[in-house]
């Protein structure tokens, strides 16, 4: 379901660049965040803390913010330009 919001958040982005990139900041993280606890909890299960798979959750997301700031940014500079 995570993965659903972040796709219809970038679709959202290509026709409303500040809001859509918005979205899909959030929906990118509360996807690393979701990612890093579902790897966190799972490690602790098996007996096994491993900090670098949980980290990697929050990094698996930042493509995603990378993507949202630029589409705001993209999304500034028109609205300037137009104005």
């Amino acid at each position: 379901t995570m993965l659903i919001a972040v796709a219809v958040a970038c679709i959202a982005a290509w026709r409303w660049e500040r809001a859509g990139g918005l979205a899909v900041i959030i929906c990118g993280m509360a996807l690393g965040i979701t990612a890093s606890l579902t790897i966190g909890l799972a490690s602790l299960t098996i007996g096994n803390p491993m900090p670098a798979q949980t980290l990697a959750g929050l990094v698996w997301a930042l493509p995603f913010v990378i993507f949202g700031l630029l589409f705001r940014a993209v999304g500034k500079t028109s609205a300037t330009s137009q104005a």
